[in-house]
C-alpha cells in the first residue's frame, strides 16, 4: 500500500502555530516577550533533538544561556524557557517540563492514534524494535530507530509522524523529569511492555522502591482495559502491582499466562516453542540468547492483542536482526566480534556474558572487554563485584576492563583468568592488537560514554564495516515506518556503502 508522504500535524493545521495560539495553550502565566504574537513556529524543536530551523521554537534542557542566544543566531525564533533571555524573543513559561507536556498532549490529540509504550531498566530498544518488526508486516507503524525514550524526544518525534500510519511504538525511559508518568499521560497507551526492572538509573532515583514507583507510573495515563505485559521471572516487576490487567512472560516460572519451552540457541540463532493460551507456537529468530526470548514473547503479544495472526507474527519475528553495536555478532576471518556497548546495567552484562559464552566457535579462546557503567552513582561497588562473580562462574578465557570505575572487577576476581586493565582507548586498542591472535572471540560491553566503538573500528575494521553496512540495510528496510532523528541520519550517510565487500576483509 503506497502511503502519503505528509505528516499529520501540518496537514491537520496544527503546525505552523502561532505565538498567541501557543500562549493560550500554555495558559496564563506564559508570557511573550520579544515575540509577535501573530508570528508562527514552524516547528517545535526540544534540546539537542534536531537542528533548529529558520522560525522553529527552541526549548532547552541542559543549555546554558549563551547557547540559547546562539540557536537563535542560527535561526530559531525563540526560545521557550523559564527565565528572561537578554535581547532574545522568548515565550517564558513557569515549569519547562509542564509547558512541554502540554504541548504534547495537544499534538498528540490531533494524531490519536493507538499507542504502545515500551519501558524498563534494560532491553527497551530492542524491545522496541522487536515490537515493530512483528506490527509491520499488517500495519504501517511509526517508531524511532535509536533509544529516543525522553520528554524531550517524544516531542519531537511526535511532528514525524504521517498520514498513513496507524498505530505508534513508543520507548519510555525512567531516568528522570518523572518521564514514564508524564509520557503516559501523553500517549495514553493501550498496552505497554516493562522488560525488567533492576539496577539502572538507581543513582538518580535512589532506592529500589522508588524505582519501582517510577514504573508504576507508567499506568497514569492508561485506559481501564489497558494491558500490562511484564516479565513473571523478574521479582521486581511482580512486586510493582501495576493498576492495570498484566500478563506475565516466563521462562522459569512456568505458571505465568505466557511461557517459553524447548529453547535452542544454535549457530542460526534462538528457536523456542512459545506456549499462550492453549496454543503451542515454534518461534524463530536471528539473534542469540535468552533474553530475546523475552523479547520475543513480549512483542507476539503485543502483535496478537493488536489482532495479528500468528503467521505474520512469526514472520516478523524471523525477520528481526540486531545492528550496529547493539547485541550484533559479526564472524569474520576466524574472528568474532559480538558487540554490545551501546548501554549497560548489571544485568545487561549478564545477557551478554551468557550469550557470548553459548557461542558455537569450537576451541577457540574467549575475551571480554568490559568498560564502566553509567547510572549506577552509589551502587558501584556491589554492580562490580557482582559482574567480578559474573566472570568467576563463566568460560570467559580473559577479560579487559576499560575505565576508571571497572578496573576494581579485577580486584574482585576469584578464578584464575587473565586479567588486564586499560586506563584509556590507547591502552585498549595496543592490549586488543597485542592478545588479537591469541584469542579469536571478543565480547565489548560498556555503557555508551566509553566509545567503545572508537576501538573496534580501529582494532577490527572489517568487523565494523560490516556492523554499519547492516545498520544502512536495517534503515533502508524500515524507512517507510521508523522514523530517526536527524543524529541518527547524519551518522547513516556517513557510511560507505559502495565497494564495502571489495576490500580487503581480513580482520
Amino acid at each position: 500500500m503506497n502511503r502519503t508522504k505528509q505528516r499529520v500535524l501540518p496537514t491537520k493545521g496544527i503546525l505552523p502555530i502561532s505565538a498567541k495560539t501557543l500562549q493560550d495553550l500554555l495558559g496564563p502565566d506564559c508570557v511573550l516577550q520579544g515575540v509577535d504574537p501573530d508570528s508562527s513556529f514552524c516547528d517545535i524543536v526540544p534540546t539537542n533533538c534536531s537542528k533548529v530551523n529558520h522560525g522553529s521554537l527552541f526549548i532547552p534542557l541542559y543549555e546554558t544561556d549563551a547557547e540559547c542566544v546562539e540557536k537563535v543566531h542560527r535561526g530559531a525564533q525563540a526560545v521557550l524557557t523559564d527565565h528572561s533571555l537578554p535581547d532574545v524573543p522568548t515565550v517564558i513559561v513557569p515549569d519547562r517540563i509542564e509547558a512541554m507536556r502540554c504541548i504534547c498532549s495537544w499534538m498528540f490529540a490531533a494524531i490519536d492514534l493507538p499507542t504502545i509504550a515500551v519501558t524498563g531498566s534494560t532491553g527497551k530498544t530492542s524491545t522496541k524494535r522487536m515490537i515493530y518488526s512483528v506490527l509491520k508486516t499488517k500495519e504501517q507503524v511509526f517508531a524511532m530507530l535509536g533509544n529516543n525514550n525522553t520528554f524531550y524526544d517524544l516531542c519531537y518525534a511526535l511532528q514525524l509522524v504521517e498520514l498513513g500510519q496507524k498505530i505508534i511504538v513508543q520507548e519510555v525511559d525512567e531516568s528522570r523529569w518523572h518521564n514514564i508518568y508524564n509520557c503516559s499521560k501523553v500517549l495514553k497507551p493501550r498496552i505497554v511492555v516493562v522488560t525488567n526492572i533492576a539496577e539502572s538509573h538507581m543513582g538518580i532515583v535512589g532506592s529500589k522502591e522508588a524505582l519501582i514507583r517510577t514504573f508504576r507510573g507508567i499506568t497514569a495515563g492508561m485506559p481501564e482495559d489497558g494491558i500490562v505485559i511484564i516479565n513473571g521471572d523478574d521479582p521486581d516487576s511482580i512486586r510493582a502491582k501495576f493498576e492495570r490487567p498484566v500478563i506475565r512472560v516466563g521462562i522459569r516460572d512456568q505458571s505465568c499466562e505466557c511461557v517459553a519451552r524447548n529453547i535452542r540457541i544454535g549457530p542460526g540463532g534462538t528457536h523456542f516453542d512459545l506456549c499462550y493460551d492453549g496454543e503451542r507456537l515454534p518461534i524463530r529468530l536471528r539473534v542469540f540468547g535468552e533474553h530475546n526470548v523475552y523479547n520475543a514473547m513480549m512483542a507476539y503479544l503485543c502483535g496478537k492483542l493488536s489482532g495479528l495472526k500468528n503467521r505474520a507474527i512469526c514472520r516478523g519475528l524471523a525477520g528481526f536482526r540486531n545492528m550496529g553495536i547493539r547485541q550484533n555478532i559479526v564472524h569474520v576471518s576466524g574472528i568474532t566480534v559480538y558487540a554490545d556497548c551501546y548501554n549497560a546495567s548489571l544485568r545487561s552484562v549478564g545477557f551478554a556474558l551468557n550469550c557470548f559464552c553459548n557461542l558455537k566457535i569450537g576451541k577457540r579462546k574467549r575475551m571480554a572487554i568490559l568498560g564502566d557503567i553509567a547510572e549506577i552513582e552509589g551502587f558501584e561497588e556491589g554492580t562490580y563485584r557482582q559482574i567480578a562473580a559474573l566472570l568467576d562462574a563463566s568460560t570467559i578465557d580473559a577479560v579487559i576492563t576499560f575505565g576508571k570505575d571497572s578496573k576494581v572487577i579485577g580486584e574482585y576476581l576469584t578464578r584464575s583468568l587473565n586479567w588486564y586493565h586499560a586506563g584509556s582507548h590507547r591502552e585498549l586498542k595496543e592490549l586488543l592488537n597485542q592478545y588479537k591472535k591469541e584469542y579469536r572471540a571478543f565480547l565489548f560491553k560498556a555503557s555508551r560514554i566509553m566509545h567503545m566503538e572508537d576501538c573496534i573500528s580501529e582494532v577490527f575494521p572489517s568487523h565494523y564495516r560490516i556492523m554499519r553496512y547492516q545498520a544502512h540495510i536495517v534503515m533502508k528496510q524500515t524507512e517507510s515506518g521508523m522514523r530517526y532523528l536527524p543524529a541518527c541520519t547524519a551518522a547513516a550517510k556517513d557510511i560507505v556503502v559502495k565497494k564495502l565487500f571489495h576490500g580487503n576483509q581480513k580482520a
